[in-house]
């Protein structure tokens, strides 16, 4: 239960197999059946496998590359479900994912050997889950909190950092920026919801406007960095993103 490999009956006959030693078993045998589980979209037998033939950053890979699948597959769709995963399925990739993180990142001599690009997509992407789904729950300031823990948006309000976060996508895993439309459109309307709400409130004062500027500069800003990366999205996403910045302005 600890990711620990025990010796199996299969290994003592190692020599019968043509197989030298357990880095050439676990090449020859697990690893195929790694891969193999991984092509049938068996995830739970893939990442057990992997992880017995101590491909770790691999295990990481293949959980990346799932949860951008399934965010971009069904993170926009309509559902009355508060948790994306409880209509689509992701809650069991997520906890997975969750699950071996946790474990990877209390064993030392498996978290020096893991590659930083593959757990940082990892997090960011499980960021991404708990943002959407605290905007589809309507709780939009913690919402803008996940979103902006990111550090994916511009959204410090500073209009000339766009130009920095639109050159630091080229850099970022193809799971996150398939999903860029969904992240940019999740965005634009927590702004616009919590907007809604703050000039709504009966009362008009310094601090009420203040906090209204603050919010027209984050949606200011995600149109300059959207213009940006308009070839990496879906050609309507400017569009609705406009529409919701009018709104605002």
């Amino acid at each position: 239960s600890d990711g620990t490999r025990k010796r199996g009956m299969l290994e003592r006959f190692l020599p019968l197999l043509g197989i030298s030693s357990n880095e050439q078993f676990a090449q020859t045998i697990i690893r195929r059946l790694a891969d193999r589980s991984r092509d049938e979209g068996r995830l739970a037998d893939t990442v057990l496998l992997y992880n017995l033939a101590e491909r770790y950053n691999t295990v990481l890979n293949v959980l990346g590359k799932q949860l951008g699948e399934l965010l971009y597959t069904h993170g926009g769709s309509n559902s009355n479900a508060d948790n994306i995963g409880d209509a689509y399925g992701l809650d069991d990739v997520e906890g997975v994912a969750r699950a071996v993180l946790e474990h990877y990142k209390q064993r030392e001599h498996i978290a020096r050997v893991l590659d930083d690009r593959a757990v940082t997509t990892c997090n960011t992407l499980l960021t991404i889950v708990d943002f959407l789904n605290c905007h589809r729950r309507g709780a939009y300031e913690e919402a803008l909190e996940m979103i902006e823990r990111t550090q994916l948006l511009p959204l410090g309000g500073d209009v000339s950092l766009a130009s920095q976060h639109a050159e630091r996508v080229r850099s970022l895993d193809d799971s996150i920026t398939r999903n860029f439309s969904l992240i940019l459109l999740a965005a634009m309307d927590t702004l616009s919801c919590l907007y809604a709400g703050l000039r709504e409130s009966p009362f008009m004062d310094a601090v009420k406007q203040a906090n209204l500027q603050t919010l027209r500069r984050k949606a200011r800003s995600l149109m300059v960095f959207a213009g940006m990366i308009q070839f990496r999205m879906p050609s309507d996403t400017y569009a609705k993103l406009n529409r919701m910045d009018v709104f605002m302005n």
